[in-house]
Parts: C-alpha cells; sequence; structure tokens
C-alpha cells in the first residue's frame, strides 16, 4: 500500500493540475492539503513534494495540514466540514473510510 501512494498523490497532482486548464480561475484561494498521516510518515513527506509542484503550476500557495489518527477519519471529517466553497482536499487512500 505505501508503495502506491506516491503514484496515487500524483494522480491528485496531475487532477488537480488539469482542472486549472479546464475552468477559469480555480483555484482563487490558497489549496489546503489535509494529510492523514503524522509529520515526518513517508506520506506526508510526498504529499509535501507534490504540494510544491501543485504550487508552481497553480500560481497560488498550498498549505498541508496533517491531521492523523482514528484511521484517516479525522483527516476526512476535517475535509467535509472546511467552509463551501472551498479548495480543502483530502490526500487520503482509496482504502480509507468514505
Amino acid at each position: 500500500m505505501i508503495r502506491c501512494l506516491p503514484l496515487r498523490l500524483a494522480g491528485v497532482l496531475l487532477a488537480l493540475a488539469t482542472a486549472t486548464v479546464a475552468g477559469a480561475q480555480w483555484p482563487d484561494r490558497p489549496v489546503r492539503v489535509i494529510v492523514p498521516y503524522v509529520s515526518g510518515a513517508m506520506g506526508d513527506t510526498v504529499s509535501r513534494l507534490l504540494a510544491e509542484e501543485l504550487r508552481v503550476k497553480l500560481g497560488q500557495s498550498v498549505i498541508v495540514d496533517n491531521r492523523p489518527g482514528a484511521n484517516t477519519i479525522v483527516a476526512y471529517e476535517a475535509t467535509t466540514s472546511a467552509p463551501r466553497p472551498t479548495a480543502t482536499r483530502c490526500w487520503c487512500p482509496p482504502s480509507a473510510p468514505s
């Protein structure tokens, strides 16, 4: 599962970069990426590397917010409780609860 994480996160990066081409001026505010892993873990490190690439492509700040705990449920709740409309995304593995 850990070996697939960089590939999955790269897919998210590609999807967000493609959305900017299709959309007019998205995002118009900083992007907040919620990561369900502790700081320094492999998922966090990969997320920060991809967030930097995303920042360059979007021309907008990308904030990595670590929300570990409860088998990724804390991260999902933080994502779903973000005010709308928002540029908040959760980089969670597909096996996480939905």
